[in-house]
């Protein structure tokens, strides 16, 4: 079983380096263990390329077959320990990190009210795996940014969000009420990663103004993008779910143009229907959303979709 935890950590984190740190153990015991599956099993799994670990076809297609084998094992783990936990239900959802800051917390905590004992599993993962392993039956439902292409799914949109741009409290630019790409220019600029669908249409929104984007600063979090322009260090511009949702007193939204959004839209296993826990929770979220709005929140809107009731 550890080989098989090895292999499957380099083949995720690309290195040895990363696989000993995302299993607590050391580069060596790591090496070894993948060494010795290598020999038990008489395959090379890996081809060392400029330096980094790169999986040979049969590394790819043993990989596969591990990665499904290791999650079945973990969730079946998963459900053992819920039994202990006295649970009356569980939910597994899959949902993007903006909805885990803001509009979650408040919808469980409602949940939690409608029905005492029910517990939830929520993970966040980039758009195209979460809709795969939504497709696959892994989730109970997701929640995703639109457009899906996807074919194994079914879709009900849930909501719109305009991006705004993030600023440290008191900042000059705060004065304006609302910021286009102009207004940016010379400033430090915090960007998503690469990984993130919505950086594209950020730079895209600059480079059609002639603006140069002073991209010093990329991250995958979302909300280390608000803890870094909390500290000062720069401007950014997130989806209004996200930006309203974070905890800081520090940092104040304006409106961005020209006008960007995303949607969102409730998603689960095509031809599947939600059990009436999931309902539930689903319900939850539309009057977590709802009370945003009558909180006062501007940027985002709810979508009424009653197909998916």
């Amino acid at each position: 079983m550890r080989q098989l935890e090895a292999f499957r950590a380099v083949v995720s984190t690309g290195s040895i380096t990363g696989a000993a740190r995302a299993l607590g153990l050391s580069q060596p015991t790591v090496s070894n263990l993948v060494i010795a599956l290598e020999e038990e099993l008489k395959v090379q799994l890996f081809q060392r390329i400029k330096k980094r670990l790169v999986p040979t076809n049969e590394g790819r297609n043993f990989f596969t077959e591990v990665d499904r084998t290791l999650s079945s094992i973990e969730k079946l783990s998963n459900a053992a320990d819920r039994l202990q936990a006295k649970a009356t239900g569980w939910l597994n959802v899959v949902m993007p990190q903006s909805f885990v800051v803001n509009i979650v917390p408040a919808a469980i905590k409602r949940l939690q009210r409608k029905q005492p004992g029910l517990g939830v599993t929520l993970e966040y993962l980039p758009a195209g795996e979460a809709v795969e392993s939504v497709a696959a039956g892994d989730w109970d439902f997701g929640i995703a940014r639109l457009p899906i292409t996807h074919r194994g799914v079914d879709m009900f949109p849930i909501l719109q969000s305009e991006y705004v741009c993030v600023l440290p409290q008191g900042h000059l630019l705060t004065r304006k009420k609302t910021l286009v790409p102009h207004d940016l220019e010379g400033e430090a600029v915090i960007l998503l990663s690469r990984r993130h669908e919505e950086r594209y249409e950020i730079v895209e929104a600059f480079r059609s103004e002639g603006v140069v984007l002073n991209g010093l600063i990329e991250t995958g979090a979302l909300t280390a993008t608000c803890a870094f322009v909390s500290a000062g260090i720069g401007i950014a511009i997130l989806d209004a779910v996200i930006a309203s949702g974070y905890p800081d007193t520090n940092i104040e939204m304006r409106p961005f143009g020209p006008s960007m959004t995303n949607e969102f839209a409730l998603i689960r296993e095509r031809g599947a229907i939600f059990s009436p826990e999931a309902n539930l929770f689903i319900d939850a979220i539309r009057e977590a959303i709802a009370e945003s709005l009558l909180s006062g929140e501007k940027h985002f809107r709810l979508i009424h979709d009653q197909q998916s009731d």
